[in-house]
């Protein structure tokens, strides 16, 4: 299975996206350093730690596009099912 993963995202896949696109997107631009990180573990072999390396970036970035979108701070909430139900909601909007 890695050397599939390897074959669909390789070097220069993620290392463009990384460079010119994912340092380019608003709300992810800041995390560009922890995606490098994860990037650098996928390509060492450690498929588990690049993954779960990219799970604060997926949290923080939606958190900031709420925030921005509504104005507030989205830190607040207390349970995973109120920002949960936001997020269907906004995707349903989008």
């Amino acid at each position: 299975m890695y050397e599939r993963l390897v074959e669909a995202y390789g070097p220069e896949y993620l290392a463009t996206m990384l460079l010119e696109r994912y340092s380019k997107i608003q709300y992810v631009r800041e995390f560009q350093q922890q995606i490098g990180e994860s990037i650098k573990a996928y390509f060492c072999g450690c498929i588990h730690p690049a993954v779960t390396g990219l799970i604060p970036v997926f949290e923080g970035s939606i958190r900031r596009r709420f925030a921005s979108e509504k104005g507030r701070d989205m830190g607040h909430y207390n349970t995973s099912k109120k920002i949960s139900a936001e997020v269907d909601a906004f995707v349903e909007a989008e």
